[in-house]
């Protein structure tokens, strides 16, 4: 097989490649930014004393263990008409109850709510429930006694620990647990009704350490609505 040796012919002009001469200055990296020290020396020699803020903040001294101590834990449940919270079922909890209250709020003016007690759909106020309590303390996981609560809750419902399953799945199996089978015949009655009550395990100093917190909390709320 012959191979023409006939150069083939284009309208196009030949294609020369043109380089920047300056490229390799655009490319350079940029100057690194200067160090702690040295940011330090240039407002000391500017200015004297002046203290800069700390680049990164600092890192919280972890809290020693303290000795485990039992806390009573009581779950509640009413029934309100209030459409304005745009939530169906949520909990609440109250500061310095002893045993520690937690109540579960099935709102009758929103879906999904208002139809189940409408049929008197005891899975669906069981299951409610267990949402609105589950939801409460895996949103508070700060507070001690709430999240040995949701621990509880949990292994009551699947035996174990495990994170991923820890509301809606849980919710969804404690629907059919003994601990919530007395819900649907206490909605009948007249504001917040006690349907379980058990101890949880939590550490002492943790356990100070966030009433101490929520305290300083508590004060401040109360001096700015005063002052």
């Amino acid at each position: 097989m012959r191979t023409s040796t006939t150069p083939i012919k284009s309208v196009f002009s030949p294609i020369k490649p043109k380089v920047d001469a300056t490229l390799r200055t655009k490319l350079a990296p940029a100057t690194s930014p200067p160090t702690r020290s040295a940011i330090k020396q240039a407002a000391g020699s500017s200015n004297g004393s002046a203290n800069l803020p700390a680049l990164s903040p600092q890192k919280r001294t972890p809290l020693p263990a303290g000795p485990p101590i039992s806390v009573p834990v009581e779950l509640w449940i009413e029934v309100i008409d209030d459409p304005s919270k745009f939530c169906p079922a949520f909990a609440y909890i109250s500061p310095g109850q002893d045993p520690q209250r937690i109540t579960g709020a099935l709102n009758q003016g929103l879906w999904p709510v208002a139809g189940a007690l409408a049929r008197n759909d005891a899975n669906a106020l069981r299951w409610m429930t267990a949402i609105a309590i589950l939801d409460r303390c895996a949103t508070w996981r700060g507070n001690p006694i709430l999240a040995s609560v949701q621990r509880h809750l949990v292994e009551a419902a699947l035996g174990r620990w495990m994170d991923y399953q820890a509301i809606s799945w849980s919710a969804y199996r404690l629907k059919d647990h003994p601990l919530l089978a007395p819900i649907p015949e206490l909605l009948s009655s007249n504001g917040p009704a006690k349907f379980a009550e058990f101890d949880v395990v939590v550490d002492s100093a943790r356990l100070a350490e966030f009433r101490s917190r929520m305290a300083k909390r508590f004060n401040r709320a109360a001096r700015s609505a005063a002052g």
